[in-house]
């Protein structure tokens, strides 16, 4: 199966969108090694996105690190086309004090559409009906949503509705059920 580019399709697009008057970008992207990359996968993808599409990025090595993830919780905005990390970072911005940031969603081009319709038979990705988030489905959405996700009463509701996601996880028993998965030794790729 193909790698899907629209992470770095993403990137660009909201790199683009934050561009400042002097045509310097206010975007800082952070690329994580979570263990699950293919061999030399984590320095193709740096070299790409800082010499050929001019990124500024971070990059982490994360694969030594707890399981928690605490370089999402240092976001001010997470923008991804499906739900996955969104929902990472609502439950994290639930368990913080302070309101975290916010989520865009992009749906910009019919593609993204299609596939989040026909993985999921949903036409919004989970948790945007309850305030976990925006969609842009143009590109010109995206700079006018980005400017208001990053107002502080954005991430204030944003954070009120990820405090309103169920309370009952046991997510104790989530960690530890991945430390062990972790902990079983992997057949190489």
């Amino acid at each position: 199966m193909r790698r899907s580019n629209r992470p770095v399709s993403a990137a660009v697009l909201v790199d683009r969108a934050l561009h400042d008057a002097d045509g310097q970008s206010r975007l800082t992207c952070v690329f994580v090694n979570n263990g699950v990359l293919r061999k030399n996968e984590f320095e193709k993808v740096q070299k790409v996105l800082r010499d050929k599409l001019q990124l500024q990025l971070d990059a982490v090595d994360a694969t030594g690190l707890d399981p928690i993830e605490p370089w999402l919780a240092a976001c001010d905005l997470v923008t991804t086309c499906f739900s996955h990390c969104a929902m990472d970072y609502a439950f994290l911005d639930a368990a913080s004090a302070e309101p975290l940031g916010a989520t865009l969603f992009l749906l910009t081009t019919p593609e993204a559409r299609a596939f989040l319709r026909d993985q999921s038979g949903e036409t919004l990705p989970d948790g945007v009906g309850r305030g976990l988030g925006e969609v842009a489905e143009t590109a010109t959405d995206v700079t006018r949503l980005l400017d208001a996700l990053l107002r502080p009463e954005a991430r204030r509701r944003y954070h009120d509705a990820s405090r309103r996601l169920p309370r009952h996880t046991d997510l104790s028993s989530i960690v530890e059920a991945l430390l062990d998965r972790a902990s079983t030794p992997r057949v190489a790729r």
